[in-house]
């Protein structure tokens, strides 16, 4: 998937109706990292996911090994 595809436009600028226009989209070639807040992460409730570029995981989630995965994001960026 192209850094500037219909898709991954459609996605940036949905966020900003998704949140009544409290998040704002980053420009397409920036890099949109996911991560667990720390407050978040503590001996009860350790991380479960490491740090994931949201637009590689859909890359990943659309491919054959993503789509046969019963957890595509604990596969990909689980710890």
């Amino acid at each position: 998937m192209g850094s500037e595809t219909p898709l991954r436009l459609s996605l940036l600028d949905f966020s900003k109706a998704w949140t009544n226009g409290r998040l704002y989209s980053i420009p397409p070639k920036a890099a949109y990292l996911v991560k667990t807040p720390e407050e978040l992460v503590e001996e009860e409730h350790p991380l479960l996911f490491n740090p994931v570029d949201h637009f590689e995981f859909l890359g990943f989630y659309h491919s054959e090994a993503g789509q046969k995965s019963a957890a595509a994001l604990k596969t990909y960026c689980g710890v």
